[in-house]
C-alpha cells in the first residue's frame, strides 16, 4: 500500500485546538448558508444509567 487510508490528528494538535471533526466544519457552513449561525437552540440530554458508584453527573460542552 502506497500510503495510509486514514488521516488522523496527533494528540498535540487536538490539545492545541488545531484540528476538528469534519462534522463541525460542515455544520457551520450549512448554518451560515441559511443564516442560522447565531440561532438560539435547546437540547434535552438523558442517560439510561451512570457508571458504578456514581449517583449524578454533569453534562457540559
Amino acid at each position: 500500500m502506497a500510503g495510509s487510508e486514514f488521516v488522523y490528528a496527533l494528540p498535540e494538535e487536538i490539545k492545541q485546538g488545531l484540528t476538528t471533526d469534519v462534522y463541525f466544519t460542515r455544520t457551520r457552513r450549512i448554518l451560515e448558508r441559511y443564516g442560522l449561525l447565531n440561532a438560539v437552540v435547546h437540547a434535552e440530554v438523558t442517560v439510561s444509567g451512570l457508571p458504578d458508584g456514581y449517583k449524578w453527573a454533569i453534562f457540559a460542552g
